[in-house]
């Protein structure tokens, strides 16, 4: 008890620096006790850094994933468009010749060779699909 009075006495005597004491030493707690928390990029909740550090690396991953799809995708798209113009450009030549009148015949026999080209293969894939069923069958 005897202590007691004389720890009460000193804090009477230098009330300040016993503030002082108390708050240095509730801040080193709090500095050394409590981690650094910041919101996921995910959903929102508190994180420590390596938590969120792993998230924003992930998520980077996943981008760059996503931008080299996109990619593909826009050379895919890329790819159809000069199909289709090619395409269109022996059909359409043909026509536009002859609507201008500038249509030889030499255009003429190639554009016609392309497109029974092109009904040939037609024809070969139906055959070789028909050969299948017929094979299917007998078996």
């Amino acid at each position: 008890m005897d202590y007691l009075h004389k720890v009460l006495k000193w804090v009477d005597h230098n009330r300040y620096k016993a503030f002082v004491l108390v708050v240095v030493v509730a801040v080193s707690v709090w500095l050394v006790g409590c981690e650094p928390m910041t919101s996921s990029v995910v959903d929102g909740r508190p994180v420590a850094e390596v938590a969120f550090e792993t998230e924003v690396a992930t998520k980077q991953a996943e981008h760059k994933v996503f931008l080299s799809k996109t990619k593909i995708g826009r050379a895919d798209l890329q790819k159809q468009r000069e199909v289709r113009q090619e395409a269109f450009d022996v059909l359409g030549g043909v026509v536009t010749a002859a609507a201008t009148g500038t249509l030889t015949p030499q255009n003429a026999v190639g554009s016609a060779i392309t497109m029974l080209g092109l009904i040939g293969i037609g024809a070969i894939a139906d055959k070789r699909r028909l050969d299948k069923k017929v094979e299917k069958k007998e078996v």
